[in-house]
C-alpha cells in the first residue's frame, strides 16, 4: 500500500518534458495514474517510465505485505483489521462499535451505508505507513477520508485503552461528519470541537487555565485559523483544539437558550448552509459568533491563568523581588537615620 497519492504527469513544452510528483494532502491510493504527451513516448521515456513504475511496485510492497498479514472481525458495516497480538484489543474496538454506534448515528441523523475500515497499528512504523505522508507528528489517530478507514494506535504501544476509546470516537464523529456534510463547506473548528465533545472530553480545570492563559497573553487562534490545524506544533494543535470544544459548547448553549435541536440545526445546515443555518438559529453570523466566544472566554476563564504554575512561579518571584527592594530600602533608611544620629551625637562632644 502506498503512503502518498503519486499523479506522474508528462507533459511536452518546446520539446522538453517534464515529470510532477504531487501529493494531494490526507491521501493514499494503491496505484499511479500516468498521462502521456500527444506526440506518443521515445525510448528513452518508456524506460523512465518503467522505472518509475518498479519504484512504485517497490514502494508499494511493503503496505500490501502487511495488509496480507492482518487478521479481520467484522462488526456491523465495520471491518476491524489488526495484528495477532492485537487479538484482545480489536475485540475491545467491537464492542466500542457496538455500544457507542447508535449514539453517533442518533446525533448526526444518518446510518453508514457503505462499509468502513478500522486498522489498529501494530507499531509506530505501521501507524506512519498506513497514514498520509502528511499526518503530523502529534496525531494518536486519523480518519483518512479517501478509503473511510480509521487509523488508530494499539495500546501495546502507544496510550491505554480508554485513551484508544476516546481517539476511536473521535475519529468515529469524523467519519459521521463527512457522511453528513460531504457536500457542504463547515469550519473545520466545528467539525474538531464536535468530535472533541462527542468523544466524551469536558473542560478540565487545567484546559481551562489554558484558555485563560491565551486569552490573557493575546495568543488565542482565531477560529477560521484552526482549517490549518495540521500544520501546527503540539502546543498551538492543542490549543486549537481546546478553542474547538469550547466554542462548540458555547454553540450548544445558545442553540438551547433559542430551543433549537441540535438535530434541527443539523438539517438546516444540510439545507441552507453553515452560514445560513448558524444566522437563523442563533441571530449570530460568524464574525458575531467569535465575537461572542472570546467574551465568553474572558468572561468565564479571566484570571484563571493565575493557576498556571508557571504564571504563579512569576508572580511569586516578583512578590519576592518587590519584597526585597523594600526590605533592603527600609534597612538603608535606618542605616542612615542611626548614622545621621551619630552625627548630630558628634557635634555635641566637640
Amino acid at each position: 500500500m502506498l503512503t502518498g497519492f503519486f499523479h506522474l504527469v508528462f507533459e511536452n513544452l518546446e520539446n522538453s518534458r517534464q515529470i510532477y510528483f504531487p501529493e494531494p494532502p490526507g491521501q493514499r491510493a494503491s496505484g499511479a495514474f500516468i498521462f502521456l504527451p500527444a506526440a506518443g513516448p521515445s525510448l528513452l521515456d518508456l524506460r523512465r517510465i518503467l522505472l518509475l513504475l518498479l519504484l512504485l511496485l517497490l514502494a508499494a510492497l511493503p503496505g500490501l505485505a502487511q495488509e496480507s498479514d492482518k487478521l479481520a472481525l467484522q462488526q456491523g458495516n465495520f471491518r476491524i483489521l489488526y495484528s495477532p497480538q492485537n487479538e484482545k484489543t480489536a475485540a475491545a474496538v467491537a464492542r466500542m462499535v457496538e455500544f457507542h454506534q447508535a449514539r453517533l448515528e442518533g446525533f448526526y441523523g444518518l446510518q453508514i451505508a457503505e462499509t468502513a475500515s478500522i486498522i489498529i497499528a501494530a507499531s509506530p512504523v505501521e501507524f506512519r505507513d498506513y497514514g498520509s505522508a502528511r499526518l503530523p507528528e502529534w496525531s494518536s489517530a486519523a480518519y483518512i477520508l479517501p478509503e473511510n478507514l480509521i487509523l488508530v494506535k494499539s495500546p501495546a504501544w502507544a496510550g491505554s485503552l480508554p485513551q484508544l476509546e476516546r481517539d476511536f470516537l473521535h475519529e468515529l464523529s469524523h467519519l459521521y461528519f463527512h457522511q453528513k456534510f460531504a457536500a457542504l463547506y463547515l469550519p473545520l473548528w466545528y467539525n474538531e470541537g464536535l468530535a472533541e465533545y462527542l468523544g466524551g472530553r469536558r473542560l478540565e480545570m487545567a484546559d481551562e487555565i489554558k484558555l485563560s492563559t491565551a486569552v490573557f497573553s493575546g495568543k488565542t487562534i482565531p477560529l477560521d485559523r484552526i482549517d490549518s490545524l495540521l500544520y501546527f506544533p503540539p502546543a498551538k494543535a492543542e490549543l486549537a483544539y481546546l478553542q474547538s470544544l469550547s466554542a462548540v459548547l458555547l454553540l450548544k448553549e445558545t442553540l438551547r437558550r433559542e430551543g433549537v435541536e441540535w438535530g434541527d440545526f443539523h438539517e438546516l445546515v444540510s439545507q441552507a448552509g453553515w452560514e445560513a443555518a448558524l444566522q437563523q438559529s442563533t441571530g449570530m453570523d460568524e464574525f458575531a459568533f467569535e465575537e461572542a466566544w472570546l467574551r465568553a472566554l474572558e468572561k468565564n476563564y479571566r484570571w484563571l491563568f493565575l493557576l498556571n504554575i508557571d504564571t504563579l512561579l512569576w508572580l511569586i518571584l516578583g512578590v519576592v523581588f518587590i519584597l526585597a527592594i523594600y526590605l533592603i530600602r527600609r534597612r538603608n533608611k535606618k542605616r542612615l537615620r542611626r548614622w545621621e544620629a551619630q552625627e548630630r551625637r558628634g557635634e555635641q562632644f566637640y
